[in-house]
């Protein structure tokens, strides 16, 4: 079974802001509370549980699978990119702005 002190500490914080038991915790998760117990102390479970877990907590999925270990999907190069192109363009309409803003 994998562990991690990280992400045992991370499921320590989200149950005590939340004032949840061991047994609360269990049934809001469905999962058995000695379980939620062992994920206090570290234990990861599968990918799938991580993300069922972040839906019940309603956190996003993707800042749960990383503090578990597990790798979410990378942007491609084309989608970095499109994001360099669109900052590119915003920074072009401001440079533009500014000197018709001086013409005038």
């Amino acid at each position: 079974m994998p562990y991690s002190e990280q992400w045992g500490a991370t499921i320590r914080d989200l149950l005590t802001q939340r004032g949840l038991s061991l047994r609360q915790a269990g049934l809001l998760l469905g999962m058995h509370p000695t379980q939620v117990g062992d994920m206090r102390k570290g234990w990861i479970p599968k990918a799938e549980k991580v993300r069922a877990i972040a839906r019940a907590l309603q956190i996003p999925e993707n800042r749960l699978l990383t503090v578990a270990g597990y790798s979410t999907r990378k942007a491609t190069t084309k989608e970095r990119l499109a994001e360099d192109v669109k900052e590119i363009s915003r920074k072009l309409d401001q440079i533009a702005n500014s000197i018709l803003a001086l013409s005038d």
